[in-house]
C-alpha cells in the first residue's frame, strides 16, 4: 500500500476513535442532563403546590379535602413527563392520585426515601422517577407529603433524536475533516518518502562496503 493511503488511513481511523468517544460521552452527559431537568422541574412544581396546601392546612382545610386534579393536567400539557402526583398524609395513607385505586392504600416505603428527615427526596422505581416533599405546617408539623412520579420515557424522543442527529454530524465531521487533510497527508507523505529514500541512500554505499 503505498505511504499516502497508510498515512490517511491511518489519521482517518484515529480520528473516527476520538468522535465516537465524544459523541458516545456527549450522549451519556445528555441523557443525564434530561435527567437533571426533570427533577428540577418536579421540585419546582411540588414547592409551589406544598406553598398552597399548607396555608390552605394552616385556615382549617383538611389535607385530604386537596385535590391535584387540575395540576396533573397542567403538567400533562406541558409536556413535563409526570406521570402523576400523588398527596399522602404523615402516615403515608394515599388521599389523592390520578389512579383512583391508590387511594387509600399506604406508600410503598421504596417511594418515601431513603433520608426520613430530609426535605425533599428522590427515588427510582420500575425506571421511574420519584421525586418527593415533605408537608409541614406553620408549627413545623409533619402533616404529610407529595410525590411526583415520572415517566421513564419523558425524555425519550429528545435522547432518540440525538441519538440520530449526533452520529450523523460525526460523520459530516469526519468528512470534511478528510477533504481538508488530503492535501496535508499527500505532501507529509511525500516528504516522508523522500526522508526515507534519503536515509536508503545515505545506507546504501556502507552496507556495501560491510557486505564486501
Amino acid at each position: 500500500m503505498p505511504l499516502f493511503l497508510r498515512v490517511s488511513v491511518a489519521l482517518c481511523a484515529s480520528l473516527a476513535v476520538a468522535l465516537s468517544m465524544v459523541v458516545t460521552l456527549n450522549l451519556l452527559k445528555y441523557d443525564e442532563t434530561l435527567r437533571q431537568l426533570d427533577h428540577e422541574r418536579a421540585g419546582i412544581l411540588l414547592s409551589t403546590l406544598s406553598h398552597s396546601i399548607i396555608i390552605a392546612h394552616d385556615l382549617g382545610l383538611p389535607l385530604a379535602a386537596n385535590s391535584l386534579a387540575e395540576e396533573r393536567a397542567t403538567a400533562r400539557k406541558k409536556a413535563q413527563g409526570i406521570e402523576d402526583l400523588i398527596l399522602f398524609d404523615h402516615q403515608g395513607v394515599i388521599l389523592d392520585a390520578s389512579d383512583q385505586g391508590r387511594i387509600g392504600k399506604k406508600l410503598p416505603d421504596a417511594w418515601r426515601g431513603e433520608a426520613p428527615s430530609a426535605l425533599q427526596w428522590t427515588a427510582r422505581s420500575d425506571g421511574r422517577l420519584l421525586v418527593g416533599r415533605r408537608l409541614h405546617s406553620s408549627f413545623g408539623e409533619e402533616i404529610g407529603g407529595l410525590l411526583a412520579i415520572i415517566s421513564a420515557r419523558s425524555h425519550a424522543g429528545a435522547f432518540q433524536a440525538a441519538l440520530l442527529r449526533w452520529p450523523l454530524k460525526a460523520r459530516g465531521i469526519l468528512l470534511f475533516s478528510r477533504l481538508l487533510s488530503l492535501p496535508l497527508i499527500y505532501l507529509l507523505a511525500r516528504r516522508l518518502r523522500k526522508l526515507v529514500q534519503l536515509v536508503t541512500d545515505e545506507a546504501s554505499p556502507s552496507l556495501r562496503e560491510r557486505s564486501s
